[in-house]
C-alpha cells in the first residue's frame, strides 16, 4: 500500500510539473489559468442512490454476521461459566478436557470473527468496484463539462493550494444519479 502511494505521490508530482510547463507555455500566450477540479469520492459513494443501496446492503450483511457472532459468544459464555462454578468439582481430567474445549471454542469464535471480517471487506470490494468504475466515468464527463484541467479526490491528494479550483462533488452526485437511476 506504500508503495502504491509512493507512485501516486511520483505520478502526481509528474503530472503537477507538465501542468506547470503547460501554465508557462500558456501564460506567453495568454492569461489562461488552470482550473483544478476537487471531488470527494467517498462523499459520492454515500449520497449517489445506487451507493445508499450497496450501504444497506453492507449493512444488513454485517447485522446477520453480528447476531451469529453474539450467539456464539453467549454460548462460549454460558459453558465458561458453568465451567467455573463446576470447576472444583471436577477431576483433574475432567478439569483438563474442558479447558481444552473452551480454548479451542475460543479459536473457533475467533476465527469465526476474522473470516466475517474477510467476508465482509471482500463484498465491499464487490459491490463497490462497479460503483466506482461508474463514478469515475461520471467524473471525467463533469469536469469536461466544468472544464476542469485536472480532477484530484480531495481524500487522497497531496494538492495543499490551487489558485484556481472548483469542488465538482455535488455536480458528480446529480449526474451520477440521472445517468444510473436507481431501480
Amino acid at each position: 500500500m506504500i508503495l502504491g502511494k509512493k507512485l501516486m505521490v511520483k505520478v502526481l508530482m509528474m503530472a503537477l510539473f507538465v501542468v506547470c510547463v503547460n501554465l508557462g507555455i500558456r501564460s506567453a500566450d495568454a492569461e489562461a489559468k488552470i482550473v483544478v477540479g476537487l471531488v470527494d469520492m467517498q462523499k459520492v459513494l454515500l449520497s449517489i442512490d445506487e451507493g445508499k443501496g450497496v450501504r444497506k446492503q453492507l449493512e444488513d450483511d454485517l447485522k446477520k454476521k453480528q447476531d451469529s457472532l453474539k450467539k456464539d459468544e453467549n454460548k462460549f459464555k454460558d459453558l465458561q461459566d458453568k465451567f467455573e462454578k463446576q470447576r472444583s468439582v471436577l477431576n483433574e481430567s475432567k478439569r483438563t478436557e474442558k479447558e481444552k474445549e473452551l480454548r479451542d471454542l475460543y479459536v473457533e469464535l475467533q476465527e469465526k470473527t476474522m473470516k466475517f471480517q474477510q467476508d465482509l471487506q471482500d463484498l465491499e470490494r464487490t459491490l463497490k468496484k462497479p460503483l466506482i468504475d461508474k463514478i469515475k466515468s461520471v467524473v471525467e464527463t463533469v469536469s469536461k463539462t466544468s472544464s476542469v484541467d485536472l480532477t484530484f479526490e480531495v481524500g487522497t491528494t497531496p494538492l495543499v493550494y490551487a489558485e484556481t479550483k472548483k469542488d465538482i462533488t455535488e455536480d458528480v452526485i446529480s449526474a451520477y444519479n440521472k445517468q444510473y437511476p436507481s431501480k
